[in-house]
């Protein structure tokens, strides 16, 4: 039996978010177990950047993998921020669909072990790094995946 893994996108746009879109992946998908092995691997960077704040960024965004009641699923959060020396602080932008305690809109505390995937955009440019989940499902042969990602400015490297 294959177990499928829910994952979501939230694009930062000028001043907002935009509605997230999930999509269901085999558990053992090679590209994003590595997308996930990237961010984990630049996860301090991410860190030391939205403790200091610098004036080059204007959004923060953390994925989280939360757990409720045997249900698993991988969240978005932006605002994200240091609440003190152990946890960090995000406002939820994802909509849960498989979890029932936490609600979209509220600010949840989680550890940085929680985060799964980042998000930094540059103020001036508003090219957006990491992202590496999201940079995972893009489709090179797609003229729709290369026309979305250009789009949101998404910085991905292969």
């Amino acid at each position: 039996m294959k177990y499928l893994i829910l994952l979501g996108i939230i694009v930062f746009s000028q001043n907002s978010y935009s509605e997230d879109e999930f999509y269901l992946l085999e558990r053992d998908n090679k590209k994003m177990e590595e997308a996930m092995k990237m961010a984990k691997s630049t996860l301090e960077y991410f860190l030391k950047i939205s403790n200091e704040r610098p004036d080059r960024y204007d959004a923060y965004g953390a994925y989280i993998k939360v757990t409720d009641n045997g249900q698993t699923e991988y969240l978005w959060l932006v605002d994200v921020k240091p609440y003190d020396q152990k946890y960090l602080m995000g406002v939820l932008i994802s909509k849960p669909r498989l979890v029932k305690n936490y609600k979209y809109g509220e600010t949840i505390g989680f550890l940085p072990s929680d985060i799964y995937d980042w998000q930094l955009r540059n103020k001036k440019t508003g090219v957006i790094s990491g992202a590496y989940t999201i940079c995972a499902m893009l489709n090179t042969n797609s003229h729709d995946d290369m026309a979305y990602f250009k789009e949101n400015n998404f910085g991905c490297r292969s």
